[in-house]
Parts: C-alpha cells; structure tokens; sequence
C-alpha cells in the first residue's frame, strides 16, 4: 500500500514504509536479516499506537533490541533517505522530530532543488517542486513566528551551527542554495545588519537593545563593514599606481619602483585568493581576480623578455596590450562593492543576465554575419591572397554595418586611391579596385543583412533586455539581500588589513594571541543551555505550524 492509497495517514504511511525502515538499518549497521527485523515489526500494532509516536516507537525499540542506537541523528538520517527516496509524505513526519527544524526544512528545499536538476520524469518533477515549496513555506513559517515571539532568539538560532547539517547554520544552509525568499526575512537581514556593524553576535535582552555597548576601536576595525570599505580603499590606491605605471614608466630597458609596489598589491591579492579557495565557494569576481593575477604575471614576464631582448620590440608591445587588458580586469573588480547598494547590487545580476541573452543572440547573428561576410568580398574582390591580413578586410565590412559604417566609397570604381595591380594590393598598402558587378551586388546583399541583424534580431534583442530588466526589477529587494549577506560574510572573514599590508597580519595575530585577545575567533553557541532554549522555541513554534495545518486539512 503507498502513502497515496493510504489517505496520507501518518499511521498507515508509516506502517507501509517499516520494510524500507529495515533495509535503511541494515546497510548502516551491517548484514541484519530481514526476517528477523519483521518479526520485531509485527509486535507493534498500527491501530493502538498513537498517531504521531508510532514512528519513534518503532526506532527506539529497534534500535535498543539491536543496540545500535546513540545521539548519531538517526532521524536526521531517515529524513534525508526519505527525501532521497521520495517519500514526501514520511519525510514530513520525520520532520517533526529532528533538533533543527528550519535547518532540516532549508536542507530538505537544497536536497530537492539538487533532485530536481537530475529528475527527468514530468510527473516526478512536478512533485519535487510542491514538496520543495512546501519545505520552504515551513521554514518561513517556523522562523517567523519565532521571530515575533522570540526577536533574539531567532536571531541567534538563524547563526547556530548545527552539527546534523553539515556544521552548517541557517544562513549558509540558504545562502549555498540561494534561498532569496528565507534571506529576506526580518530576521535574517537583523542579523546581517548586526554582522555589518560587528563580527560577533550575542544575546542581547531588552536593556541591552535600548542602550547598546559602545564598540572598541579593535571590534570596530575587524568588522565588516571596516574590511570593506579598507579593502575599498586600499584597490582604489592600486588602481591609480597601476595606471601611473601604464601610461608613464612602463619601458623596456628598465624597472621602476612603481612595479614592484604593484608586484606588493598583486601578492597581497594572491594571499587572500589562497585563502579564500581553501575556505569558500568560488564566485564570480574571484574567476575575475584570478585571471587579472595570472595575466599579471604573463605581463610581467612579456615585459622581463623585452629587457633582455632590445631588438625585438613585439615583447614590449604584447607586453602593454597584456598589462592593458589585466588593468580593465582589475578595474571590473570595483564592482563587487556595488552589493552595498540597494539599487546597484541588482543591476549587476541584470547584466549578468543580459549578457547570457547576447551571447545567445550572437549566435544566430554570426549566421548571417559569415554569410554575408563570405558572400560580399568573394564578389568585390574575387582571388585573393590568403594571409592574416585577409581574415581582418573580410569581417571589417559586416562588423561595422552593424553600427551604421557602411563604407560605400570602397565601392566607387573611379576612385584613384585604388588599384588592380596584385603586387600592391596583395600587401594592403593599397585599397583593391572593387569589381564592377560587386559595385551593384553588394549593396542589395547589405540591404537584405541590415534588415535582417539591425532592424529585427538587434531589436528583439533590446525586447529581450527589457524582458531581463523588469523581471530583476520585481524581486530587486531579495536580490539584494542575498548579495549583501553574502558580501557581509565574505568579510567577516577577510583579514582586517587592506592590501599590500595582508603579508604582515601573521605577524599581527602572533602578537595578540601572546595578549590573550580573542578578537579574531568566530563567536559560537557553546552553551549547552542556550543551545537547548533555541531547540525548544523551534520545536515549539514548529508544533504551533502542524498544528495549523491539521486543522485546515484534517485527515480523512
């Protein structure tokens, strides 16, 4: 019988799943007979049992006849094979009586957003989807109503570690799924406005909250938001001497000091990568950093070659195209601070966005654009020399038609500043003589390419944007509230000093760890007490949610 058949009774879903219950302890426990495991069942009568201690009862009777049960997070364990397995209907009562319910809830939306990408069958994905809505509406729920009761509590259970979950708090649980809806919450961005102004959370009762501590001058230089707008700062500077350098002592037969100040930025930047690599999820802007690193260094090297090869100046010359393009890299890195601002952060994602929707349009563009391209010069200027040089003149027409440069004088035949001769044109010192047939075919063939790419790709392009703009612009408010946490975390845990001064912090924390200063640790929940209040208050807000399901949808 399936959970279907059955009504969604607990009782009888739970009964049906007891064979599946066995199979589960035996591959975690060792080669336990099934046999043995339904005789243990068969004591146990669905009908007498309560509703919702049926399932429990099962476990720890068989668990204590096996010997086999410790604080090892059993239920933790069937929750998540359930959820594997999709049985949503016994997966919800494991719910109810893990330690953690909105972590359970956050994990079980991250585990069947993971199902959902591999899920093929319509009818399968239809129901990992409600199940995923319905986990994320308990965590909602379970978070708000302790909120309203309990403003401090919630805040700090939101940054409770919590060992079933990977060692993983609330936050970083909907953070690593992207959980925009759970980020927005009042609690949340509570939180993530305490962690701005100090790295460390505590409890704080009602006299403490009208009258706040004043911060030190130490909590105040390793929060944040001090890290921020330092590391700010401290690119800015590396900014202006990297383009001081660029413009106006980049040579070939020396080094200038500047250099080996911007070599300092580039290994502070280098440390904090490691760092970073070993500790966090990739990002975007550290891909971007990265790259501007490692061109850095085949700049640097271009440059070293050109020092000890005077005659050859196409080092020197690859060595400033290379240096150019890693200072834009460098630059683009300014606008991860943007995430500070409500109204800049999400138009980051809009251009995100759009340029995935260019580059699919470019593809369909290049159709055309090589198809024109090929088509046009074979007609003017027919039996070509193949050479590099080629490849340039024949996407130089349809490139630019695209921005309205049409060049119709190269198609004039009485201009004098052309000519037939092969030796003269085959070098490009000279413009070709365009042929007279290709004078009237060409201008028909981009005629036809301009109402094409101009008029209707390039403007369902622009429908497209528009499309990306307005739907980023109706969920701007969560959108920027994942990108600010997730800024705020990012330098929570960055080092205080701003770049190139990151070497010497080592130094700097051998130093105040001989003082006895615990400013650098992570502030955790080691109380036991305390660790047991916020379980308590989650499980009682989460029984007051059932409780209200029950009654809008009773059992049948």
């Amino acid at each position: 019988m399936t959970a279907s058949q059955a009504g969604c009774d607990p009782r009888v879903v739970v009964w049906a799943s007891l064979p599946y219950l066995c199979v589960y302890f035996q591959a975690v426990n060792g080669s336990e007979s099934v046999s043995s495991n339904e005789s243990s069942m068969s004591k146990i009568n669905p009908k007498k049992a309560k509703k919702t201690d049926l399932l429990i009862q099962w476990i720890r009777d068989y668990c204590g006849q096996k010997h086999i049960y410790t604080e090892d997070y059993k239920i933790e364990r069937l929750f998540k094979l359930a959820i594997l397995k999709k049985k949503f209907e016994l997966s919800e009562i494991f719910w109810r009586y893990v330690k953690y319910p909105i972590g359970g809830a956050l994990f079980a939306c991250m585990l069947l957003r993971a199902m959902l990408a591999k899920e093929k069958k319509v009818e399968d994905i239809q129901r990992i989807k409600q199940q995923k809505k319905k986990y994320q509406q308990f965590a909602l729920k379970t978070l708000n109503n302790t909120y309203s009761k309990y403003q401090e509590d919630a805040i700090l259970l939101l940054s409770q570690t919590m060992p079933q979950w990977k060692d993983m708090s609330c936050v970083e649980l909907a953070l690593q799924m992207k959980n925009r809806d759970f980020l927005a919450h009042k609690a949340c961005q509570e939180l993530n406005n305490r962690l701005w102004r100090n790295s460390n959370i505590s409890y704080q009762n009602k006299e403490q909250l009208e009258n706040p501590k004043k911060l030190s001058c130490m909590e105040r230089l390793v929060s944040p938001r001090a890290k921020a707008f330092m590391a700010l700062f401290g690119h800015i500077c590396f900014l202006v001497v990297y383009a001081v350098l660029l413009v106006s002592f980049l040579e070939s037969g020396s080094f200038h000091v500047l250099e080996w100040i911007v070599w300092a930025f580039i290994v502070s930047f280098s440390l904090e990568l490691i760092r970073q690599l070993y500790t966090e999820r990739i990002e975007t802007f550290q891909l971007l950093q990265i790259s501007a690193v490692l061109l850095f260094v085949v700049g640097f090297f271009m440059k070293v070659g050109a020092y000890y090869d005077h005659d050859n100046s196409r080092w020197m010359e690859g060595s400033r195209v290379i240096l150019s393009v890693d200072y834009i890299l460098f630059c683009f890195g300014i606008l991860e601070f943007y995430y500070i601002f409500k109204f800049l952060g999400p138009l980051l994602l809009t251009i995100k966005n759009m340029t995935k929707i260019f580059l699919k349009f470019v593809l369909i563009i290049m159709v055309f654009y090589v198809a024109f391209a090929v088509a046009s010069e074979s007609v003017l200027y027919p039996v070509a020399e193949p050479n590099g040089k080629l490849v340039y003149f024949i996407n130089r027409r349809p490139f630019w038609s695209i921005f309205g440069e049409y060049e119709f004088d190269e198609l004039d035949v009485s201009n004098d500043s052309c000519t037939d001769d092969p030796s003269v044109y085959n070098t490009y010192t000279k413009t070709r003589c365009p042929t007279e047939s290709g004078t009237y075919y060409v201008p028909i063939l981009m005629a036809f390419y301009v109402v094409l790419v101009n008029i209707l790709l390039l403007n369902f392009l622009i429908a497209a944007f528009n499309s990306a703009i307005e739907k980023t612009e109706k969920g701007s408010y969560k959108i920027w509230c994942y990108q600010n946490f997730q800024f705020t975390l990012k330098y929570r845990s960055v080092m205080f000093l701003p770049p190139p001064f990151i070497v010497l912090f080592p130094f700097f924390v051998c130093c105040r760890r001989e003082e006895g200063n615990q400013i650098f640790t992570q502030n955790e929940i080691r109380d036991d007490y305390e660790a047991m209040k916020l379980r308590r208050i989650q499980t009682e807000q989460r029984d007051v949610i059932l409780k209200d399901l029950a009654i809008k949808n009773p059992p049948p």
